[in-house]
């Protein structure tokens, strides 16, 4: 990691500042329609930016400028010699994209034509003070082939997103980011953060705006964050959709404040999937008309320990799928009760790693159990003969589903006519 982070006083409540290192060039001043990058050496820096109109200049900080750059169009730059030594051993120089004759309204790295391998471009820092920008998507990670990425970029600061539409992969694989300055105006008409901080393995804490704005997107969001700890969402979901993967894999998360309804969020699979320090969850207080699919959303949480709010997974007359909705979760003990339909529902240890759970029900009447079989998986926890045969009670009358109860403590002593007597096959 480049640079440094302090923190304050009370790191538990107050975010890390990051701190520019007093010898790197200073680039946070920047003029409205332009872009400041501090950059050092490596293969060569590549982007290209698109304006509304006219032309813009280049100054490549080594002495080198060139004017009519056309929009659009890919521009690079090999920095060889010169520039700021600084303390750490590398020389930097500053880039500054100015004077465009129309807004500049995109910016988006691109691989140089000296590599036909992944280029990794040596951006350090980027300042923005470009307002009509329309969009941010693959501004520091080019897709494509998975060809182009900025793993030393430590800081930006992001200008007003009032008429930026998309915003996908925008900092992807942006491994040494621990700032990120995000405009309190919000997102403007940013629809989707698709993947905007995957894998940006040093970012600890953000600050998100008080509104998701015209998101309807969250898919793997902050996926593989390895750093991320605490967030705090949005009061308001607003009109976010999918929230499949959003957490994916962060590994050092251990809180998630949320709003108090998912409003019309569809899907929350894998959601904290393989999140391993995440110990306590307070979930939405009511349910989503919307929702179909809560499926992995606790898979691999091997630290969890509480969930508030498991009633309010799901929707009181749509069947929703929980297929492995909590499982290899070894820490987890509480009772759990699903007041939802379903679909199907996992709710599992693993051979040798009991799920502590002692109690489940699932107490909603109409379930059609229509997913593939088990249609419930139990297997693997601590429920004993008592828990269930309550299990058994809440289970409707149906024809040929399965419910799978191996492994756990009262397996052998359980009533299971109970369940066959309405029509499911006990396995285990």
């Amino acid at each position: 990691m480049i640079g440094f982070v302090k923190l304050p006083f009370s790191a538990s409540v107050l975010a890390p500042t990051w701190i520019r290192p007093s010898d790197w060039i200073d680039i946070s001043s920047v003029a409205n329609n332009e872009i400041n990058l501090l950059v050092t050496q490596g293969l060569a820096t590549s982007y290209a930016v698109t304006t509304s109109s006219g032309t813009y200049s280049i100054d490549w900080g080594d002495g080198t400028v060139e004017t009519g750059r056309v929009s659009g169009t890919t521009y690079q730059h090999s920095h060889t010699t010169g520039g700021t030594v600084c303390s750490q051993g590398y020389s930097t120089w500053k880039v500054r994209i100015y004077g465009a004759s129309g807004n500049i309204t995109s910016f988006a790295i691109k691989r140089h034509t000296l590599t036909t391998a992944k280029h990794f471009i040596p951006i350090l820092w980027a300042v923005f003070g470009t307002n009509n920008l329309t969009t941010f998507s693959e501004a520091f990670y080019q897709t494509t082939g998975n060809i182009a990425s900025c793993p030393l970029l430590v800081s930006v600061t992001l200008p007003s997103l009032t008429y930026c539409t998309s915003f996908w992969n925008a900092f992807q694989d942006a491994w040494s980011m621990v700032d990120l300055q995000i405009p309190a105006s919000g997102w403007g008409a940013v629809d989707n953060l698709v993947n905007a901080f995957a894998n940006c393995r040093s970012l600890a804490t953000l600050n998100l705006p008080s509104s998701w704005g015209n998101i309807t997107s969250l898919m793997y969001t902050f996926q593989s964050c390895m750093s991320l700890r605490n967030l705090t969402m949005p009061s308001s979901f607003g009109i976010v959709q999918s929230c499949y993967g959003t957490f994916q894999d962060c590994q050092s998360l251990q809180n998630v404040v949320f709003p108090t309804s998912w409003g019309v969020v569809t899907e929350t699979n894998n959601m904290f999937y393989g999140c391993f320090a995440l110990t306590s969850v307070s979930l939405p207080a009511t349910m989503s008309s919307s929702i179909t699919s809560h499926a992995g959303m606790f898979c691999q949480t091997a630290n969890l320990s509480s969930v508030t709010y498991w009633n309010k997974l799901g929707h009181a007359t749509n069947q929703i799928d929980f297929s492995d909705l909590i499982t290899q979760t070894e820490a987890y003990s509480q009772a759990i009760s699903i007041a939802s339909r379903i679909f199907r529902i996992g709710i599992n240890g693993v051979s040798g790693a009991l799920l502590k759970v002692t109690s489940i029900r699932l107490t909603a009447s109409g379930s059609t159990y229509g997913g593939s079989s088990p249609q419930v998986n139990v297997s693997y926890t601590s429920l004993a003969a008592a828990a269930l045969n309550t299990l058994f009670g809440d289970l409707p009358t149906v024809t040929g589903k399965t419910i799978n109860i191996t492994g756990c403590p009262g397996a052998a002593t359980c009533t299971r006519s109970i369940a066959t007597g309405k029509g499911w096959t006990v396995t285990g």
